[in-house]
């Protein structure tokens, strides 16, 4: 999966990201461009600083999301160059933020292919 398509999904899926995402000047170029690894870090920002408003919901359909990227690309690799999958075991999975709301992280609505990584990242 692209970056891009990864970031329409969650802008589809949780109004506040699209809010975010479309007025961020941090992770993002002048012409709206953005990597994988900047999307993502936006992402574990995002999940950190928004968790008490964040809806369970749509925590179960950012944990699909980062699911399905796993799914649909098990073979990519750095020499391909930085990947969706990469960004998300790099800047997501190894520092994700693990703020409880009633007792649940993020790891909790992970699914197994994700919870995996996230079991052997240090």
């Amino acid at each position: 999966m692209e970056a891009s398509s990864f970031a329409i999904h969650l802008e589809k899926s949780i109004p506040k990201f699209k809010e975010l995402w479309a007025i961020e000047d941090i992770y993002r170029e002048e012409n709206r461009s953005f990597s994988p690894h900047s999307l993502v870090a936006f992402l574990r920002d995002f999940i950190l600083f928004e968790y008490p408003q964040i809806k369970s919901e749509e925590l179960v359909q950012i944990a699909k999301s980062i699911e399905q990227v796993f799914i649909e690309d098990p073979d990519s690799h750095w020499s391909d160059g930085p990947t969706l999958k990469d960004a998300l075991i790099t800047n997501f999975l190894s520092i994700a933020p693990e703020p409880a709301v009633g007792g649940l992280s993020i790891k909790e609505y992970l699914g197994p292919i994700s919870q995996s990584l996230w079991d052997r990242c240090p």
